[in-house]
C-alpha cells in the first residue's frame, strides 16, 4: 500500500527561495508538474489541488510514462514563447 499522498498547495516556498538566489530566476516561466498519477487516489487528489492553484498543472506518471509527452510539448510551447519574449 502506498504512503498517503502529500499536496502542498501553493508555490510560495520555492518562489521565494528562487526570488532570494536571484529575482531573474523567479521570474522566469514555470511548469508544476504532478507525478504519480497512476496511484489509485491521485486524480482524487489532483481535483482537489487544481482547486486550489491558478496554473496549470502537467500531471505525469513517471512510472507508466502516461501524461509525458503532453508535458514535453508544454514545456516546448513554454520555451519557445519565452524565447520571443527575450528577443
Amino acid at each position: 500500500m502506498p504512503k498517503a499522498i502529500r499536496i502542498t498547495i501553493g508555490d510560495t516556498t520555492l518562489n521565494a527561495e528562487l526570488k532570494a538566489y536571484q529575482t531573474a530566476v523567479a521570474q522566469k516561466p514555470q511548469v508544476i508538474v504532478a507525478n504519480k498519477m497512476d496511484l489509485p487516489e491521485a486524480k482524487k487528489q489532483m481535483t482537489r489541488f487544481l482547486r486550489h492553484v491558478k496554473v496549470e498543472v502537467a500531471a505525469i506518471s513517471a512510472q507508466t510514462g502516461e501524461g509525458i509527452p503532453a508535458l514535453l510539448k508544454a514545456i516546448a510551447k513554454k520555451l519557445k514563447r519565452f524565447k520571443s519574449d527575450d528577443e
